[in-house]
């Protein structure tokens, strides 16, 4: 082939060749991209101004910005390439503990998929692999890239061993697509790691790579646990398990000589198409080690996901609290994490007067369970409207009543307020207030807010005739 054969060639390979844009500064992730995207033409920014620049004109089929280096400057740039070529894979690279940062400021409206650093770059090359052939509902994936080494000793295993099945299997779990790592428990001394799938079928898939390992399982899913098997001390801390569930256990020694357990449970949910697994060691020692173990444990899942999910948050959401069981998180215009209380908001406690919570989390289950601090705008206007007519009546009361013109009914008021009016106009007031009090603690509530407007109903016709009674009074 002549040379000049050779360059009427390459052009057109380059106009058919699949473009991506890598915008970030760092040579490290630039380089984990690369590697995983061999069948496309990389093009690289350093900052957001020369990303817009491409932007405008190339045609991508692929942008990932770094997140890391940019921040919420990343979030007018998914803009740009969205309204410049809305068919254009949008992805972000994040680290687990920038992640809040991502879901709190909106990014990921305009984003595709959180690819999780540090990068792999084989797990890199199967997300976006899924992304850029269009995922569908229940995403097909093949095998984990992890396997997990069987113990050679087939009873107790000792503490080194037991760390190498543990390490194993957190590898295969997170490095699994659509899967979730929360945070750690926030209880003292848990000693599990909890993770949610997104799909059965990734859940599926991890349990048909452990069952070796772990020696079969346990309790296998769709069967009952065996009565021989229900005394033991993992299954009574589980109980009850459900015909559902699946359960994997080994024996091990800790590091103290002691027989204490590892395991690994399968926990499909109710009623939606989401699997919880806890991986965790059972011990009856209360032993420092073994909770370092465990965190250690959670920062190599947090460096092993290969993606970070992102919430489904329906369209109008904003402003509004967000329940994301899959995190186990609460999402906030100005927070995202687990929820910092740790039993639910009740009627009266300290945070009444200075808490700031104005709403409970979409998917609470009842009202009545969590309470909130701060009044809702509207709940708070009628509040003050029902406190200003019941000072009016208050004031009209003493007015018709203490001058003899009408007679107060209930006998406590009519001797309050002919002997001490003040006294009387304090009492009701302060009476008043309780009882609004009482009634906007169940704003939540349907039944609460008919009861503010019925109340304010109530002292809208009572003022009005009280008015009523001054006019006449006035013309005659």
């Amino acid at each position: 082939m002549t040379v000049e054969e050779d360059c009427e060639i390459e052009p057109r390979r380059a106009k058919t060749k699949p473009q991506a844009l890598i915008v970030s500064p760092d040579q490290e992730t630039s380089s984990a991209l690369r590697e995983a995207l061999p069948a496309m033409n990389i093009i690289t920014a350093a900052t957001i101004a020369e990303a817009l620049v491409h932007i405008e004109k190339n045609s991508l089929d692929l942008l990932v910005a770094d997140w890391e280096q940019f921040a919420d400057e990343t979030i007018p740039l998914l803009q740009a390439c969205a309204k410049r070529s809305p068919n254009t894979r949008r992805v972000l690279t994040a680290s687990y503990a920038d992640f809040p940062s991502v879901v709190r400021t909106g990014a990921g409206r305009w984003t595709n998929a959180v690819l999780a650093k540090p990068l792999w770059p084989s797990l890199v090359r199967t997300v976006l692999d899924e992304i850029l052939n269009r995922e569908s509902e229940a995403p097909k994936r093949a095998a984990p890239t992890t396997t997990v080494k069987a113990p050679t000793a087939t009873g107790v295993l000792n503490w080194s061993e037991s760390m190498e099945l543990l390490n194993d299997t957190i590898r295969v779990i997170a490095n699994q697509r659509h899967v979730v790592v929360r945070h750690l428990p926030r209880y003292a001394h848990a000693l599990h790691i909890e993770f949610v799938a997104l799909h059965e079928t990734a859940a599926k898939r991890v349990q048909d790579a452990l069952h070796d390992a772990w020696g079969g399982a346990f309790k296998r899913s769709g069967e009952p646990l065996p009565r021989s098997r229900r005394r033991h001390p993992v299954s009574t801390m589980l109980r009850p398990l459900a015909k559902n569930q699946e359960l994997l256990v080994r024996t091990v020694r800790d590091p103290a000589g002691r027989e204490a357990y590892v395991y690994a449970a399968f926990l499909p949910w109710q009623r939606r198409q989401c699997v919880t697994m806890v991986v965790g060691i059972w011990s009856l020692a209360d032993d420092e080690e073994l909770a370092r173990a465990v965190k250690d444990l959670h920062h190599l899942a947090t460096l092993e996901a290969a993606e970070l999910p992102l919430p489904e948050l329906n369209e109008g959401s904003e402003g509004a609290v967000i329940s994301w069981p899959e995190y186990d998180w609460v999402v906030t215009a100005h927070y995202v994490g687990p929820d910092r209380r740790a039993e639910p908001t009740t009627f009266f406690n300290r945070f009444v007067l200075m808490g700031k919570r104005r709403r409970n989390a979409s998917s609470e289950a009842h009202p009545l369970d969590a309470f909130v601090d701060r009044l809702l705008p509207s709940v708070a206007w009628l509040a003050l409207a029902y406190i200003l007519l019941s000072f009016v009546d208050a004031v009209f009361t003493v007015r018709f009543v203490h001058w003899g013109e009408f007679q107060e009914i209930n006998p406590i008021w009519r001797a309050a307020v002919l002997s001490h009016p003040w006294f009387f106009l304090l009492a009701k007031n302060l009476l008043s207030w309780m009882a609004i009090f009482i009634v906007v603690r169940f704003q939540l509530l349907r039944t609460g807010r008919w009861v503010l407007l019925a109340n304010l109903l109530v002292y809208v016709c009572v003022d009005v005739y009280w008015a009523v009674l001054l006019k006449l009074e006035l013309w005659t």
